[in-house]
């Protein structure tokens, strides 16, 4: 059975819980959260480096971590390229991971694991990704982009999977519910009233990957002028384009005159059954 409603509800049961436990290297339901291990692969490797070629670092002891650690134990571990756990990753307050060779703790202060217990290196991964998209609850106040945040959101986003693409809109909706009061204005199917003429030059990636190779869904999602309305790699607005203007059509080339979302619930965050948009501008000869 398919049920948007309750659907609807779940970003509030992370919101609102105490902490998560995920399993995230789990495959699918079929796997829980414990795995066979080797202890030693959650012990440091310190190394002693008297010099490094071409570089001031200074000798010393160093620790030996895989190739792509981060991106390998978290980023691209199955739970995490889920469509709908997005909303459980940036709205739980806590989460405990059970990954595959060892635990990793995230809340709004740290990322830890059993091999760093006080937090991870600041490392490009680490440090970008909660640059980039730390939009928790708890620290909503401190987001003095909330537009470009949202465009990092549905970058990572539309890299995810879903197994019923007419929850494209649904499995965001609690991250837009979220974000929305930094914005304000209307929201339509996945842009912003607020900059609708820049959230409008969203793009389709030109190196997709095989997974997203662009495709329209078999059932609808959003309007054609939404990049819910298309299964692909997307590119979000470009730069320029993350702030939020007095007069959001002061610097474009076309006027809005109406756009209107048709929502299947009261919920204009969820899915929708129609949608239209009308605007005014010049046409290149």
């Amino acid at each position: 059975m398919y049920y948007p409603r309750l659907r609807l509800r779940l970003a509030d049961v992370y919101k609102y819980a105490l902490y998560n436990i995920t399993a995230t290297a789990a495959l699918d339901g079929r796997h829980g959260c414990f795995a066979e291990r080797n202890p030693l692969l959650v012990e440091t490797c310190p190394v002693y480096i008297k010099s490094f070629p071409g570089e001031s670092q200074p000798a010393g002891f160093y620790d030996l971590v895989p190739d792509k650690f981060w991106e390998r134990s978290f980023m691209n571990a199955p739970l995490n390229t889920r469509a709908w756990v997005m909303q459980e990753r940036f709205l739980s307050p806590r989460i405990l991971h059970c990954g595959r060779d060892q635990l990793i703790w995230q809340c709004s202060e740290m990322f830890a694991s059993e091999t760093y217990p006080n937090g991870y290196l600041n490392d490009g991964w680490v440090s970008g990704y909660r640059d980039k998209v730390e939009i928790r609850t708890p620290n909503l106040d401190g987001v003095d982009k909330p537009l470009k945040v949202w465009k990092q959101l549905l970058y990572y986003y539309n890299k995810c999977n879903l197994t019923q693409q007419q929850d494209k809109l649904i499995a965001i909706s609690g991250l837009a519910k979220a974000i929305q009061p930094l914005i304000g204005g209307d929201y339509f199917a996945g842009l912003w009233g607020q900059s609708l003429p820049n959230q409008l030059l969203w793009s389709v990636s030109r190196n997709p990957t095989v997974n997203f190779i662009p495709r329209r869904p078999d059932k609808y999602c959003a309007p054609t002028w939404s990049w819910a309305s298309v299964i692909a790699d997307i590119l979000p607005a470009g730069p320029g384009t993350d702030s939020l203007a007095k007069d959001p059509e002061e610097s474009s080339m076309i006027q809005i005159l109406e756009c209107q979302v048709n929502p299947v619930t009261d919920n204009v965050f969820g899915q929708l059954s129609g949608g239209h948009l009308t605007i005014n501008g010049w046409l290149r000869s």
